[in-house]
């Protein structure tokens, strides 16, 4: 996929996903408004947050589009990385939130009257919509391969949770008389918030330190590649950068000591040409030519025996 198809498939996304948050926050606030639901009131908050993070994913997706510059010769895709760090604290933040709330509203016995059918046609009209934006997200954001897009679409499953919780307790509170039961689904949503977000966080984190552990499929089909080329052995001291949905990869190979520099020169340009073709999100290769047989510790990079380790 081009880079300009992306770039436009993941503005469109972000337009959608914030236009349908907006619509979707004015009517949980404005149903809890005339329903008297609490509850149904703090999920249009919640979902308020997310007006922010499209923005912040739409901002990255942006800024991310740039193509390289002197300032940044890797381009700008950890723009979107460093968003999805942003949509995960802002997810840790609004769940811890919902947690302290949900927890002393069951300790305080705060339970109000509310209008319970009619809430519950709020509620259910705001799962229908979350659901359907999750799905839409989660879709294009693998697709095209957006770890921004994909951390917006998790946030938005967390959302679909707590619009169901909201429904059920609800539908509880109307058909039993369980005043309690919204505020304890709800604490079991903000957990699930809060994991939800520390592992975007770790996932996060692990790109943007160039970590191996989430780019094992990557080094397995360099490593794959570069074995079926003639003449060229140990492939070693392998390392790929993740910048966006793209990587730049540099590595060592081993040629025949008696190869001229032109032969090894050319081999090189095989090598690196073929792991672009095996791998599109692969964009620039760097490669090392060394002799046979000079084996010696290598502190950096990866090799095979190294990916069985991660």
């Amino acid at each position: 996929m081009l880079d300009e198809q992306r770039s436009e498939i993941a503005r469109r996304s972000s337009w959608i996903t914030l236009a349908g948050n907006v619509l979707l926050a004015a009517l949980k606030i404005l149903g809890g408004f005339i329903t008297g639901s609490a509850a149904l009131l703090a999920d249009g908050v919640d979902t308020g947050t997310d007006i922010f993070t499209s923005a912040v994913t739409l901002l990255a997706t942006r800024i991310s589009s740039k193509p390289p510059d002197v300032s940044h010769p890797y381009g700008h895709g950890r723009a979107e990385t460093l968003s999805a760090v942003v949509v995960a604290l802002i997810m840790i933040g609004s769940g811890g939130m919902l947690l302290f709330e949900s927890v002393s509203r069951i300790v305080r016995g705060e339970f109000t009257q509310v209008m319970g059918p009619l809430a519950m046609t709020f509620a259910g009209v705001s799962v229908a919509g979350k659901l359907a934006l999750f799905i839409y997200s989660y879709t294009v954001g693998r697709k095209i391969n957006s770890s921004v897009i994909v951390a917006n679409a998790l946030n938005m499953r967390n959302d679909v949770l707590i619009s169901s919780a909201v429904f059920v307790g609800l539908l509880g509170y109307t058909l039993f008389d369980i005043r309690w039961l919204d505020a304890a689904f709800a604490v079991f949503v903000a957990v699930m918030i809060l994991k939800t977000g520390i592992e975007i966080i770790k996932d996060s984190s692990e790109e943007l330190m160039d970590g191996v552990k989430g780019n094992c499929d990557i080094y397995g089909k360099i490593i794959d590649v570069v074995r079926e080329i003639e003449g060229v052995k140990r492939p070693h001291k392998i390392r790929a950068r993740k910048s966006g949905n793209l990587y730049f990869v540099d590595l060592d190979i081993e040629v025949d000591p008696d190869m001229t520099v032109q032969q090894a020169h050319r081999l090189s340009h095989e090598v690196a040409d073929r792991i672009k073709e095996a791998e599109q999100s692969i964009v620039d290769v760097v490669v090392h030519v060394e002799p046979f047989g000079s084996e010696k510790d290598e502190v950096y990079g990866v090799d095979e025996k190294d990916l069985s380790d991660v």
